[in-house]
């Protein structure tokens, strides 16, 4: 996962799957920050999908589609919220229900 913070609060996400299938999802929109929480907004989201791993890594797209936010619930059964938290040693981020820690080194 990369997250992207660009100007005027915007932000783009970018998630790839290579576990039993092979996709990109790039999520563009907004977020805001309160005290040491940011929430990400998605307002567009692109998939792309892939044969096998080698085409994900080689850019060869087999599908691709823009998936606006009025159809995200329909598609993915959520809004794609994202929250990102910030603490002392480490950054959390909780990104459709699942929670990823990135600790100090």
């Amino acid at each position: 996962m990369k997250v992207y913070f660009l100007s005027n609060n915007r932000y783009r996400l970018i998630e790839t799957n290579t576990v039993s299938q092979y996709w990109i999802r790039d999520y563009s929109g907004i977020y805001r920050r309160s005290d040491k929480k940011m929430i990400f907004t998605p307002k567009q989201i692109k998939v792309s999908t892939y044969t096998s791993k080698q085409a994900l890594v080689n850019k060869v797209v087999a599908t691709s589609q823009e998936i606006p936010q009025s159809e995200f619930h329909k598609q993915f059964g959520n809004q794609q919220h994202s929250q990102l938290t910030l603490q002392h040693q480490q950054i959390t981020i909780i990104h459709d229900h699942e929670k990823i820690g990135l600790h100090r080194i």
